[in-house]
């Protein structure tokens, strides 16, 4: 690569590390917004010089040929490019057209951007009526506000029916849909093989650069086999993997055969390494763990948006209605990470606190994750346990440094996928500025509410694990999205005991239809037992991560096998390990710590509901941000280029 070519790749990373906060930035003025588009175009100008760079670069997202536009050269690849998949397509127009008015500019009035190019193509924008809307044409109101008129033929999407001549992508030839379907089919397999092949070299990574076992062994879940294996098994298993086939009985496991079919082994090894939150970089683990807690599994995604709930807020003499998304907020004062619904007097509130400390460097006051931020990680990320996937860029280790801009957001971490090139994306924390109008309320636990367990218990992480693979994990692969809708299904009722569990659903005529008995065997429980009654999209999602996180087992002890137990965290002096559950009339309370190398100490709130299906609102406060940033009078700095 010549080192012309290498500085074009260099600053489309860069570009790419910054477009997503550029579109998120909640700055009064859109000046940021006109120096991206300006890099972006100056960026264009030198990427044409490397022949077929920009092809490749197009080719590597899927895109063959845009749609023909009438305004001139269709720059949608070069926006999914740059910003990523989530433009709108009024932005992708709009954006499309700005770029072909800052190229014809420069070619008509090359003089007068030999000096301070940068600066002086961002007063070209500033110059014209309606900025960037007036340089694309949108209709602007009386009001300054832009009225968006587009109809559907005007959108830029991917022509599959021939190939535009005059479009940035020259004269690559459209091909048949017969092909195209081929082509989809042949891509899918290839992904996957690469997908697999990726999460097989993180694992070759991990047992090249580990000294200790210890993160291989809670990667990998090992489990020891029962005294009851045949006699001399051990001398079969001689290799690094082997498939068991073990049969069960009351006399214990009676080893059946050996296998070691390398592909079904690499199969097994990248589904599991898949699905491991132990080995996610450090940095970011703690908050993929956060949001793990809350997060609905892939089979009812669908209902993601339907199950937000609406609150009604007394706001002076008026009553207003809010959609209560969650949102994950850094506590500064407790430090603390917080995943829970704003505009909210009552719900799940899940609390992180990571083992090493700060993973956000010099952080003097709340930030928070907008919500746009957390959607997608579930989306992309966490639901089809696609998170390993995804490699930090530039900060593997915390704590992330602040974000250099100023008036912009406070840390950003750009996450890479391993195998795909130019899928990106960024986690950024915002602090709350004066300036701008959004929801600073976040859902906490109030700090006057004494919570006085009426009953608690504490269990090993399989056990607890047992309940959701009996009752949840069946329940979470048959219902649809009707089933959650129906009146009758929105509550489940929960008698828990040291010895067994009870659970109810589907309500109908004054009593639960369905009710279910679960063995559980616990380490210490209250004597008596307690029932409560909960909404199901609370209590399902909470319990499932319970099944998924790497939770730390009861602290052992073993001479012979310093392995075991050695994952226990130093920092935590009472540290019990497995699973307390603590409730009283209001809420239940959830206690767990995962894994060292980037584990955190948990706690999961889930509130009750009352015989009208009402959540306990005493136990949880609207929290507002002690320190808000006065950003009103922010200098805008130009580039002098």
């Amino acid at each position: 690569m010549s080192a012309k070519l290498r500085k074009i790749q260099n600053k489309l990373i860069e570009l790419q590390k910054t477009g997503r906060i550029v579109l998120a930035d909640i700055r009064k003025s859109d000046h940021q917004l006109y120096k991206y588009l300006v890099e972006l175009t100056f960026w264009l100008l030198d990427a044409k010089t490397e022949y077929g760079y920009l092809e490749n670069e197009y080719k590597s997202l899927g895109y063959r040929a845009p749609k023909k536009v009438e305004y001139g050269i269709n720059y949608r690849p070069l926006l999914v490019l740059a910003f990523g998949s989530d433009l709108s397509d009024s932005q992708i127009r709009t954006y499309s057209i700005t770029l072909n008015k800052l190229i014809a500019e420069l070619e008509e009035n090359p003089a007068a951007y030999k000096r301070q190019k940068i600066k002086n193509l961002i007063k070209f924008i500033k110059n014209t009526k309606g900025a960037l809307d007036g340089l694309a044409g949108n209709k602007i109101n009386k009001g300054n506000d832009i009225e968006n008129e587009l109809d559907e033929d005007k959108f830029d999407f991917i022509d599959s029916e021939a190939a535009d001549t005059d479009t940035e992508l020259g004269d690559i030839q459209a091909v048949n849909d017969e092909a195209v379907a081929n082509e989809i089919i042949v891509n899918e397999v290839k992904n996957k093989e690469l997908r697999r092949a990726a999460l097989l070299k993180l694992i070759a990574w991990l047992d090249i650069h580990n000294e200790s076992d210890e993160l291989l062994v809670s990667a990998y879940q090992k489990a020891k086999l029962k005294e009851g294996i045949e006699i001399g098994t051990k001398d079969k298993i001689t290799k690094n993997f082997s498939l068991i086939l073990a049969q069960h009985s009351k006399n214990g496991i009676t080893h059946v055969a050996t296998n070691y079919d390398e592909k079904l082994i690499g199969d097994m090894l990248a589904s599991i390494m898949s699905k491991r939150f132990e080995v996610a970089p450090k940095s970011i683990r703690p908050l993929f763990e956060l949001i793990q807690t809350q997060c609905l599994p892939q089979s009812i995604a669908d209902l993601a948006d339907k199950l937000i709930d609406e609150t009604t807020l007394l706001e002076g003499n008026r009553k207003r209605k809010y959609k209560a998304h969650r949102r994950v907020m850094y506590r500064c004062g407790t430090d603390e990470f917080i995943l829970s619904p704003i505009n909210a007097l009552s719900g799940v509130v899940s609390i992180v606190k990571p083992f090493f400390g700060l993973i956000l460097a010099d952080c003097s006051t709340d930030v928070y994750m907008n919500i746009e931020g957390r959607d997608e990680l579930e989306r992309k990320l966490l639901r089809n346990f696609e998170f390993n996937l995804y490699n930090v860029q530039q900060f593997s280790e915390p704590p992330i440094p602040q974000y250099p801009q100023l008036d912009s957001a406070s840390h950003v971490v750009h996450l890479r996928h391993r195998t795909i090139p130019n899928d990106f994306l960024n986690i950024s924390f915002w602090p709350f500025y004066d300036s701008i109008k959004q929801p600073q309320d976040q859902l906490v636990i109030d700090d006057e509410y004494v919570f006085t367990p009426t009953w608690h218990a504490h269990f090993d992480r399989n056990e607890v694990k047992s309940v959701y693979y009996e009752f949840l994990e069946s329940w979470f692969k048959t219902k649809n999205d009707r089933y959650l809708k129906r009146d009758s299904h929105h509550h489940l009722r929960v008698t828990f005991s040291g010895t067994d569990w009870i659970i109810e659903n589907t309500y109908t005529y004054g009593s639960y239809d369905a009710i279910r008995e679960i063995p559980i065997k616990s380490i210490s429980a209250s004597n008596n037992s307690v029932s409560a009654t909960f909404k199901m999209k609370d209590f399902m999602p909470a319990f499932k991560s319970l099944a998924d996180l790497p939770i730390c087992d009861v602290a052992k002890v073993n001479l012979d096998d310093p392995i075991e137990g050695a994952c226990i965290p130093d920092e935590v002096a009472n540290y019990k390990g497995g699973i307390e559950l603590e409730i009283n009339d209001d809420m239940l309370c959830i206690k767990f710590s995962t894994y060292v190398f980037g584990g955190s100490e948990h706690t999961i709130y889930i509130p009750t509901v009352d015989a009208d299906g009402e959540r306990s609102t005493k136990p949880f406060k609207r929290y507002f941000p002690l320190i808000t940033v006065d950003n009103s009078a922010a200098n805008e700095t130009e580039d002098a280029l």
